[in-house]
């Protein structure tokens, strides 16, 4: 994490030439647009082993367990970010990639469960295609907008949620609630 912080904050300026079909124009991104995304798959990859089956039926006390690391974890991630990002390139845009990095968290989050585990890159990595090769700042680009953004906040936390709760659906879980149904 303290890697792609760093890494933002030095290099964050610098423009990833993009292919183009136009001769004479060129196009890039700023590669602070996308450096989030590494460090959301990061925060879901620290939560993976090789162990996930057994896991999935531990006891209450390792769920509380892991959920505050989870939590330490992330509050950490975001604060170091914010810290390193706004330091250089200014709030804003400390608050833009923070914000960046909880969407792509809970998409590796839900990648993760649904493709399973050692697999949370995979939801991340194929949002970045639509963001940097079809967005000219459309209202749906979470990292070109402003962090007063609106929309872009409602959407951090529809993936927030979306990946905390398909997380925390686990098959010890899902059995106790379809047990509840078959009974009526």
């Amino acid at each position: 994490m303290t890697v792609v912080a760093v890494a933002s904050a030095v290099l964050g300026g610098y423009h990833v030439p993009l292919p183009t079909v136009r001769d004479g124009v060129s196009a890039g991104v700023p590669f602070r647009r996308e450096l989030p995304m590494i460090s959301g798959v990061f925060l879901a990859a620290v939560r993976t082993s090789s162990l996930a089956v057994f896991e999935d039926v531990a006891g209450p006390a390792y769920f509380r367990m892991r959920t505050n690391l989870t939590l330490a974890t992330v509050a950490a991630a975001c604060l170091l970010s914010f810290a390193a990002e706004g330091g250089a390139a200014g709030t804003s845009l400390g608050i833009v990639f923070v914000r960046s990095m909880l969407i792509w968290y809970g998409l590796a989050l839900l990648s993760e469960r649904v493709l399973g585990a050692g697999l949370a890159w995979i939801f991340p990595v194929a949002s970045v295609f639509p963001l940097v090769w079809l967005s000219e700042g459309d209202w749906w680009d979470w990292t070109a907008a402003p962090a007063s953004d609106l929309t872009s906040w409602c959407l951090a936390g529809a993936c927030l949620t979306l990946g905390v709760v398909m997380t925390a659906v686990t098959r010890r879980r899902l059995r106790s609630v379809l047990a509840i149904f078959d009974k009526s």
